[in-house]
């Protein structure tokens, strides 16, 4: 591989830079090669990374790459520091191919090397479940920043940075659907291609597409890596674990098609023709699906903001996205396949309850705040202030689409939208934000403990302390989270209104995707600051603190006494 990438380049940029007199020149043009080279020259340190990561997978070993492939690694740095520079990347790669080619000599220990091709990648590096969650989104990551770097994937003209193809590569993976440029207007269709290929990556879930994938060609999965599944999906048992994660992508690729199918309808009798509909479809059923929140119109779906299938269509798909794959399936078994209908887990009625009172509160909310409001809403009819209030008030919840212009909401109702962002979606949905289940659970704390019971209780069950202890830890964590990065952009962009930055962070952080329209005016150093904090928001406070922790540790068989704190 390395041989076809890296050495078409290097051949290339040496015949069109050090032999411009041969023959061959009068044949071809010698600007159709420079043109090429321009493609080439992103070849090479994915060439160069893919041998590492192959070194890697062939020793399972950290100290066995570093003491056999030290010049790949050292030289990983250096050939990405100098992205897309064609003379450096020539030289660079001209070392390294030589210097593989001469590796082709050391003997190898055939027996070893297939005993060791046996063992897992992700167990060579010793990784806990949430350290590799953790790790395989910031790979996914770099590779989305690297395929959207690529001049292809921008409009002729268009010049995209490194550190804005970062972060729509990041908002992609995180589905989040934050642009520090317009999408429409930079990125060429294969650009859009790529984002939204990311966001379904990341809506669908890493771990759970992969494992379908290793399905579908026959591969076992290992134990470790089933462990991993059964937690992200909560299965209780091992035996269902496979048919729930083809039943994932099952129902989440039927949804996302009808969902495009009714969309490119709707486009098309809106004037557009019948293939940019199409493409429009599906890329928009897609993104609200997933929550991803991007679209490929300059002003999202302002144009459509009383076309009544449109909202109906992605308000429809928002919801369905952000209830979560156990509570789908759960609706699917017992609304159509089982006899006792109706009889659903505690999980599935929190979960239903809250996105039913949470649409309603946003919406009726939404409706009464700007009513009479000549900016956002006094304009349109009844039904139709009716049908924008209820679309924010469920994209507002990790969805991120909209058909107005948030700027022109009252501020409270942008507070009241903030809101709504931190509480989020469900639990194993493609939606960020804290979590309606976790929201649920403190609301009934608190109720149990203004009532003085010492038990929680919710539809005629108590919760046990561990997952109360839990829940309040998330909420902590989060909020802790939220501030965190919020001092650090008050620190980098402090000329930015604290209201409209305040908004970006909590948008960015529960990956929602909306903006008082501040996000291109962001300083490079706020951009790589909001990706991370998109970033943590997808894989969870939690999860991100298990990952950089030391692992698990034995609590050991000491038990202190009860101590008592004075609180209130």
């Amino acid at each position: 591989m390395e041989l076809i990438f890296s050495g078409s380049f290097i051949l290339l940029y040496f015949l069109s830079h050090y032999a411009q007199g041969w023959p061959i020149w009068q044949v071809y043009s010698l600007e159709s090669a420079q043109t090429l080279l321009t493609y080439l020259v992103y070849g090479v340190p994915l060439s160069v990374s893919l041998t590492v990561i192959g070194h890697f997978m062939t020793y399972c070993d950290l100290e066995q790459l570093m003491r056999k492939s030290i010049f790949s690694v050292i030289l990983l740095f250096p050939i990405f520091v100098v992205w897309s520079d064609q003379e450096f990347t020539f030289w660079l790669g001209l070392i390294h191919l030589l210097s593989s080619i001469s590796s082709l000599s050391d003997p190898v220990d055939i027996k070893n090397k297939k005993k060791n091709l046996n063992i897992g990648f992700y167990s060579a590096l010793h990784l806990n479940p949430a350290q590799l969650i953790m790790s395989t989104f910031f790979i996914l990551v770099l590779l989305g920043t690297s395929l959207l770097s690529i001049p292809l994937c921008h409009q002729e003209g268009q010049v995209v940075s490194l550190v804005d193809n970062l972060f729509i590569a990041t908002s992609a993976i995180c589905v989040t659907g934050l642009a520090s440029v317009n999408v429409a207007e930079v990125y060429s269709p294969i650009g859009q291609v790529v984002i939204i290929a990311l966001a379904q990556v990341g809506g669908l879930g890493i771990m759970t597409l992969s494992s379908c994938f290793a399905l579908l060609v026959g591969r076992s999965l290992a134990m470790k890596e089933k462990v991993l599944m059964q937690g992200l999906l909560e299965v209780n048992s091992m035996e269902d674990l496979l048919d729930m994660i083809v039943a994932i992508v099952k129902m989440a690729l039927i949804i996302e098609f009808w969902g495009g199918i009714a969309l490119s309808v709707a486009f098309y009798f809106s004037d557009m023709e019948m293939g940019p509909a199409l493409f429009a479809g599906f890329f928009h059923s897609i993104s609200a699906f997933c929550q991803a929140g991007f679209s490929i119109f300059p002003n999202s779906l302002a144009d459509y903001r009383t076309d009544v299938t449109v909202n109906v269509v992605v308000s429809s798909l928002l919801i369905l996205g952000g209830l979560g794959f156990l509570v789908l399936s759960e609706l699917k078994t017992k609304c159509f396949q089982s006899k006792k209908r109706y009889e659903f887990s505690l999980h599935t009625k929190v979960v239903l309850v809250m996105n039913l009172a949470l649409i309603l509160i946003g919406g009726i909310s939404l409706f009464l705040g700007e009513f009479l409001n000549p900016a956002s809403l006094d304009q349109y009819s009844f039904g139709q202030k009716i049908m924008i209030s209820f679309f924010h008030a469920i994209s507002a919840r990790t969805g991120g689409l909209s058909t107005v212009d948030l700027v022109t909401f009252n501020q409270y109702i942008i507070f009241f939208l903030m809101l709504l962002m931190i509480i989020g979606a469900a639990p194993g949905s493609s939606g960020g934000g804290m979590k309606v289940t976790t929201f649920a659970i403190l609301l009934q704390t608190i109720r149990s403990t203004l009532k003085g019971s010492n038990r929680v209780e919710m539809f005629g069950r108590s919760l046990q302390a561990s997952l109360i202890i839990k829940a309040s830890a998330l909420a902590v964590v989060f909020i802790a989270g939220l501030c965190f990065f919020l001092m650090l952009m008050l620190n980098t962009d402090s000329d930015k209104n604290f209201f409209h930055l305040t908004f970006e962070v909590v948008s960015a952080f529960c990956t929602v995707g909306y903006s008082l329209g501040i996000t291109e005016d962001l300083s490079s150093v706020g951009k790589v600051i909001l990706s991370f904090a998109m970033f943590i928001g997808r894989v969870g406070p939690l999860t991100m603190v298990l990952a950089i922790g030391e692992g698990q540790r034995s609590q050991g068989r000491v038990s202190y006494p009860e101590g008592k704190i004075m609180i209130g």
